[in-house]
């Protein structure tokens, strides 16, 4: 709409067009089945596995925390457009059109046909949806070799996880809601004061590593790396538990992930690595590899009981720095 300052509606359609299509199981329906029944069985898993429990009194074995939705490429890309425009309408309503107007329905659409093919499954804090990719199961463990029950359930249990998590700590949807506002509000800020293209190439002189270190500035930065710290610990956790159910619930549970950390490495074409390395998706991977060793290093020096002083306030959340040097997370929480 004209009155827009980003293009949601238009983001919506044109995303439907870009994102590629792939094939779909014969049995579409009994896929589709098996997938919702391995997402709500995931929930009972991660409980049992994790330990946590909503804040709410609500039994996972009883009553499915998340909104558990089996959807296509597209159809995933569309939810977060939605979410985007939940988080980022707040920012620009009390901004003119013509200066918030930086972002058109390409620049929105674009990056997530990107990202389409590669997201098994996502559990949004903002609106509770689990979504799980359909084609992208099929594809990615047609590639692993994987069999395809003990994927999908191996998948559904990551972000059943996130669920739990959202779930036993709702504060922790407040931060990154609130990191996430904080740090457009200060891009489109600066953005709009007119400093354009001369301002990213002052910024360009820090050498950034990536797209986004180009246009943030240290205080930016500084809001990034809060929100890195939150987001490693629950990408980290939530794969350690995906693993923790061991082989007697998913049989190749060990062959899964070994075939899938090899497939992080070395799956992605080099033009795909690039353009991963420029946009930061790369850091993305490093965050469940870090956020994964910080879980196991804490589990293994002060208990189960002990890392789970994690999930009981704000202050108790890792910095960037905790995530790497765990000790220095021990010392401050569970031993100061």
């Amino acid at each position: 709409m004209a009155n827009q300052a980003i293009d949601w509606a238009g983001a919506t359609r044109m995303v439907s067009r870009m994102v590629p299509v792939t094939e779909v199981p014969a049995d579409l329906t009994d896929f589709i089945a098996d997938l919702r029944a391995n997402a709500y069985r995931a929930g009972v898993l991660a409980a049992e596995v994790t330990g946590l429990r909503p804040i709410d009194g609500r039994d996972p074995a009883i009553e499915p925390i998340a909104d558990i939705r089996i959807v296509d490429r597209a159809a995933w890309a569309k939810a977060n457009i939605e979410t985007f425009a939940q988080l980022l309408d707040p920012v620009l309503a009390d901004r003119s059109i013509t200066r918030a107007r930086w972002f058109g329905a390409l620049d929105i659409a674009a990056p997530l046909a990107l990202l389409s093919p590669r997201v098994l499954g996502q559990f949004d804090p903002f609106s509770g949806r689990l979504l799980v990719v359909a084609p992208n199961i099929v594809t990615v463990g047609t590639e692993l070799g994987a069999s395809r029950p003990d994927f999908a359930l191996w998948v559904c249990l990551h972000e059943q996880t996130h669920a739990l998590q959202m779930a036993a700590a709702p504060w922790i949807g407040d931060i990154i809601r609130d990191s996430v506002q904080s740090l457009m509000t200060s891009v489109f800020d600066r953005m709009a004061a007119n400093r354009g293209l001369a301002g990213l190439w002052e910024l360009s002189k820090r050498r950034p590593k990536t797209l986004i270190d180009l246009v943030l500035t240290p205080e930016e930065q500084a809001i990034m790396d809060t929100a890195t710290g939150v987001m490693s610990l629950l990408e980290g956790h939530a794969d350690v538990s995906m693993d923790a159910v061991g082989p007697g619930v998913i049989p190749s549970v060990a062959t899964l992930r070994a075939a899938f950390e090899h497939r992080r490495d070395s799956h992605d074409s080099p033009i795909s690595v690039l353009i991963s390395r420029l946009l930061g998706l790369d850091a993305k991977l490093a965050q469940y590899r870090q956020g994964a060793a910080f879980v196991r290093a804490v589990t293994h020096e002060v208990g189960p009981d002990g890392f789970a002083q994690v999930w009981l306030a704000p202050a108790n959340l890792p910095s960037r720095v905790e995530i790497l040097e765990p000790a220095r997370w021990i010392s401050r929480v569970i031993r100061p």
